[in-house]
């Protein structure tokens, strides 16, 4: 792999290439590289996938996160999502984040892709140097279908 970005996460070894060849050698992958979400305390959660596991109603889904402490569930619903399918995805979700993130489910026809035609699964504009606070924001949230506030 010489100058190509892939995304994934990796191990190096400082063992030299039996083959001999000059370079760092890996020695195992580790993953995908993956945003996270951050909650109001400024701990960072990860592998939120399994909040959309078997929902099977659900073509498309993605997770926003523009401030701390906040997240929007996108989702492109399929022709039998139903009232029950929003009622289980909010328990999924209480289940993963719990108090530390409020929420909303916001309906969308489309998610967008990135430059390869690859679907993120989080996308977060809040940055790596977040400082830690305890307080609650309790700005309004604008034209959401459906706001779950932490418990």
């Amino acid at each position: 792999m010489i100058r190509y970005e892939t995304g994934d996460l990796a191990t190096l070894t400082d063992a030299t290439c039996n083959c001999g060849r000059p370079g760092r050698v890996v020695d195992r992958l580790d993953g995908r590289q993956e945003d996270y979400v951050v909650t109001r305390r400024g701990a960072q959660l990860g592998r939120l996938d399994h909040i959309f596991k078997d929902m099977v109603n659900i073509r498309e889904a993605q997770i926003r996160q523009s401030k701390p402490g906040h997240m929007t569930l996108h989702v492109v619903r399929g022709s039998r999502y139903g009232q029950e399918d929003e009622q289980r995805l909010y328990r999924e979700t209480v289940k993963r984040v719990d108090n530390q993130i409020d929420f909303k489910i916001e309906y969308v026809e489309t998610l967008p892709r990135t430059a390869q035609g690859k679907l993120r699964f989080v996308v977060s504009d809040v940055g790596h140097e977040f400082c830690h606070t305890n307080d609650r924001r309790n700005s309004p949230v604008e034209n959401e279908m459906c706001e779950y506030p932490a418990r």
